[in-house]
């Protein structure tokens, strides 16, 4: 039965609602993974919320190439899952490395609840403004504010800005943040930052990009006789 103009209204603020709040969830568990990650399994709670979202739209996805990589990825892992079973060591490390697998179904978290972003970064952008920014420049705990994942909560911060200032000040951010969390990964990114902001043009940032997958797989092929080594002499410590 078709809805009303007052029902639709209802249905789609509580759809509005609901998107916000697991736009909450992610929020956090970004900022403090090292309690609600492992303490309230926040990060297994959005896995579902992707799945439950991905089956009420009939597990249908649009025809955009992103989409589909994200299909032949999940294919692949489920061959691993599958292979895996009689090649493991340790059920506990076999369910462990699972959640590399029902974590992609984030995805469509994404895909179908970006539209209602907007509204949520209206109601809480300024806090969240606010909390980055001191916490950025004045540093307390790393449950407060995490060593590495907070920079992808920066760009939300922008969304408005349209210009040339906006790279310079990710960049910017990026290193403060990468001194006062003592964060490598954030100078990786700084890097991309940088590369996107000196690139003339899509293709030169394509071509750089595919020069460095190049070298980097040519140094995992030549590494990999010593990483075997670890299955021989493992230690936890």
């Amino acid at each position: 039965m078709e809805l009303t103009l007052p029902h639709r209204s209802i249905w789609m603020c509580r759809k509005s609602t609901l998107a916000h709040i697991v736009f909450f969830i992610a929020l956090i568990l970004i900022i403090s993974p090292w309690i609600v990650e492992r303490r309230f399994l926040f990060n297994e709670i959005i896995a579902v919320t992707g799945i439950s979202i991905l089956a009420y739209k009939r597990f249908r996805i649009g025809n955009d190439v992103t989409s589909a990589y994200i299909l032949a990825l999940l294919a692949w892992c489920g061959v691993h899952v599958l292979t895996s079973l009689f090649r493991m060591d340790s059920i506990y490390y076999y369910l462990r490395n699972m959640v590399i697998v029902y974590s992609i179904f984030t995805y469509f978290i994404g895909y179908y609840l970006f539209k209602y972003l907007d509204g949520f970064l209206k109601k809480f952008g300024q806090w969240l403004g606010m909390y980055i920014t001191v916490l950025l420049l004045f540093p307390l705990s790393n449950f407060l504010f995490e060593r590495f994942g907070m920079a992808t909560l920066f760009p939300a911060l922008f969304r408005y800005l349209r210009n040339r200032l906006m790279l310079p000040v990710l960049i910017v951010m990026n290193i403060i943040y990468s001194v006062t969390y003592d964060s490598a990964t954030i100078i990786l990114l700084t890097a991309c930052y940088l590369l996107l902001w000196i690139s003339p043009g899509y293709r030169f940032f394509k071509q750089v990009i595919m020069l460095m997958m190049v070298a980097f797989a040519i140094f995992f092929i030549a590494v990999q006789p010593n990483l075997a080594l670890i299955s021989n002499r493992f230690s936890p410590y």
